[in-house]
């Protein structure tokens, strides 16, 4: 969240899931999930049609998610599941530039990048139209 803070052009907005509401959704045009590991069905079906409504996500899951529940939202936005959890071997060693998600952020593309270790991820289920905006080195 400091990263928005920098621009005087953002403006940041931190709710608590629980005090979340649809008023809030409707006046904003970025919605990033951050440590949460329940997603409950009303607030999975206000982000599926935000996002319909050309709303933007950020998704970063919690420690001990309820991975049925991030999987359900993660079906409905034709997103790749989550697997099984992932502690080493997950350094990350290329990024895909041309993925929207990085549209503005690099004046140019550098091969030989000092890209994070990741300590826990994810492990991924792709199907043919998913797209991922970087790869790890170890395949998992």
């Amino acid at each position: 969240s400091s990263v928005y803070k920098l621009e005087k052009f953002y403006q940041l907005k931190t709710i608590n899931a629980s005090a979340f509401t649809l008023d809030e959704l409707n006046k904003a045009d970025l919605v990033v999930l951050n440590g949460l590991n329940e997603i409950p069905s009303g607030l999975r079906q206000n982000l599926i049609e935000f996002s319909e409504t050309g709303g933007t996500l950020g998704l970063f899951p919690g420690t001990k998610i309820k991975q049925n529940e991030w999987n359900a939202l993660l079906f409905d936005l034709a997103l790749p599941s989550l697997g099984k959890t992932v502690s080493s071997g997950t350094r990350i060693n290329k990024l895909v530039y041309e993925d929207p998600f990085f549209f503005g952020m690099f004046e140019k593309k550098k091969e030989n990048l000092n890209l994070p270790a990741v300590t826990k991820a994810y492990q991924v289920v792709i199907s043919t139209k998913n797209t991922l905006a970087c790869r790890f080195k170890k395949s998992f």
